[in-house]
């Protein structure tokens, strides 16, 4: 059966994912505490002091965020991945649409936040004589980062807002997944499988790569989502599948395995969270709505925050002023509050404007044959 006609006959299946919506606020936490460590980079360099790990507030209970956080990226490709699934395959929508949406929903803020960043790092030039973690921070790679082509093998190395990388390889698999959406419908769980297999044989022959790595992931998590429309229901054939695959993941995470074992691990316990949206209470579920929503400016908000400090800071300060919980707590929230104060503020009235704006343009074109 394919995922569009599952999906035809599963009408009351959840039309959000509310869950992932709180897993997705998970791994951008993991995100802001692997960045942690910026605070504790010497000024002009991206490699932190000696013993930063030690000084980090409540290290022995974070520890595995702290240490392990950049992890949390492949977790996001693979909950976009199958977020994507979701959305475009059991429906069809015009590539107008696609790109419309893509755009109106990721560009304000990354636009905003690389001219701030931007900005903050003539400031550090001007105030200590060098930059700040990411050095490349050039008219080209401006340029780069202005049309998403930051990470896409034309950089030099890291630039201004540094953790939109994931974003700008994302992109492409975007453009990709769209080219070949269609296939997917058709063919069901075995393309997107051979495609996320065909990534991964192509990074052993051309190791670190971002771009392969995303298109890996992304579509493990268009193959969860069709193995999810199968299975949403039967719920003793969805526990043996975890049961099978979660310890093979946790195997292969001990064994060093990414490849597996981040699949293994969080594909089940992704699958967990897509079979329990139902008993997601109606009062949880506008929370949870908004922490989702909220994920993406904590992801690109993170790194302007630490900029401002170290503009505002003496720079000597601020590993010393990192080593407390009060910091760490007033990084986690203050980056939490801004992200949805720009959410609200910014993020979505910029979406529905661009995506009004588009509609206008497509309504005032003449119709072929018109008079």
């Amino acid at each position: 059966m394919s995922p569009a006609t599952a999906a035809a006959q599963l009408a009351d299946r959840p039309q959000r994912f509310y869950l992932l919506d709180a897993s997705r606020a998970l791994a951008a936490f993991a995100v802001l505490f692997w960045h942690y460590q910026h605070f504790y980079m010497p000024l002009g360099t991206n490699v932190p002091a000696k013993g930063y790990s030690l000084r980090e507030p409540l290290h022995g209970l974070f520890g595995l965020w702290y240490d392990h956080g950049h992890f949390a990226v492949p977790i996001f490709w693979m909950i976009s991945g199958f977020v994507f699934a979701a959305v475009y395959l059991p429906a069809r929508h015009s590539t107008r649409a696609f790109a419309v949406n893509r755009f109106a929903r990721l560009y304000p803020l990354h636009l905003l936040t690389l001219v701030l960043v931007a900005l903050l790092q003539i400031a550090i030039l001007a105030k200590y004589g060098t930059h700040w973690v990411y050095p490349y921070n050039d008219a080209y790679h401006f340029l780069l980062q202005l049309f998403f082509a930051g990470s896409w093998g034309l950089e030099r190395g890291a630039s201004f807002n540094g953790p939109v990388w994931s974003v700008s390889v994302e992109v492409l698999i975007y453009v990709f997944f769209w080219v070949v959406h269609r296939w997917v419908g058709r063919f069901g769980l075995v393309l997107p499988v051979v495609l996320a297999a065909l990534f991964f044989l192509l990074s052993l022959m051309i190791p670190a790569t971002p771009l392969l790595a995303c298109g890996q992931y992304f579509f493990v998590g268009v193959a969860l989502y069709i193995v999810h429309t199968a299975l949403w229901r039967e719920e003793r054939l969805l526990a043996l599948i975890v049961a099978i695959a979660f310890p093979i993941g946790v195997f292969a995470l001990y064994r060093g395995l990414m490849v597996v074992g981040l699949p293994g691990v969080f594909g089940s316990l992704l699958l967990i969270l897509c079979a329990a949206e139902r008993y997601v209470a109606p009062r949880a579920r506008g929370l949870l709505g908004a922490v989702g929503d909220t994920t993406y400016g904590m992801y690109l908000w993170h790194v302007p925050l630490q900029l401002m400090l170290f503009v505002l800071l003496p720079a000597a300060m601020i590993p010393h002023l990192a080593d407390s919980l009060w910091f760490l707590l007033l990084f986690l929230g203050g980056t939490i509050a801004v992200a949805r104060i720009s959410y609200v503020a910014y993020e979505r009235p910029m979406r529905d404007w661009l995506r009004q704006f588009a509609r206008k343009r497509v309504a005032s074109r003449p119709q072929v044959g018109a008079l």
